[in-house]
């Protein structure tokens, strides 16, 4: 699949030799980039090739394995007695679904702008969103990955711990509002003894 995709990529740039198409710096979204203005069949091309066509084969490949692996999670968790298979699945699948979401709108704009006509805000927004996606990962691996997390934790030297038990003093100190951080001595028992010899806690 790698192999085909660049393929594909130095056949488009290879086409700029025989006049199809051109690169130039891009003033509306602020990149050097292809010339989507030069050639617009060369820009659907482009769409297509490098990002629908990808999406589409990718997404089905990760559905088609999330499907099989939410079949066999009872084989594999009596096998491994762990449900990690499912789990990393459904980590590569958030990692899928995040990059579509940030490059599908990049792709609808430079084929729907046939006119060059789109305010400049808009393409320098959605260039900026769609190359927001790698700086996201490591967030969807922190959330669904435990191993990840504790790794992460020990470079930047967290103790999950320490963190768990400011939580919880937190919420002590919310719901009490007697206590205070100053002051949090329990009350003593006095000792006080009356007529009768008997003696009572106050």
């Amino acid at each position: 699949m790698c192999v085909i995709l660049y393929c594909i990529g130095l056949t488009l740039v290879l086409l700029n030799s025989a006049g199809v198409g051109d690169h130039s710096f891009d003033d509306k979204s602020l990149e050097c980039i292809w010339d989507r203005m030069a050639t617009y069949s060369y820009t659907v091309v482009f769409s297509v090739g490098l990002v629908w066509i990808p999406l589409l084969v990718v997404g089905i490949s990760y559905i088609s394995l999330f499907k099989f692996v939410v079949r066999k999670r009872k084989q594999i968790a009596a096998a491994n007695n762990t449900n990690r298979p499912l789990k990393l699945a459904r980590t590569i699948f958030i990692v899928y679904a995040v990059f579509s979401v940030c490059w599908i709108p990049f792709a609808v704009l430079i084929v729907a702008d046939v006119e060059d006509t789109f305010p400049h805000e808009v393409h320098l927004f959605i260039t900026v969103f769609a190359h927001l996606h790698p700086s996201m990962n490591w967030l969807i691996y922190y959330l669904t990955n435990g191993n990840f997390k504790s790794g992460f934790h020990k470079l930047l030297k967290i103790n999950p711990s320490s963190i768990h038990v400011l939580q919880l003093n937190d919420s002590n100190l919310k719901c009490d509002p007697i206590s205070s951080p100053v002051n949090n001595s329990k009350p003593k028992l006095i000792s006080s003894v009356n007529k009768k010899g008997t003696s009572s806690k106050i």
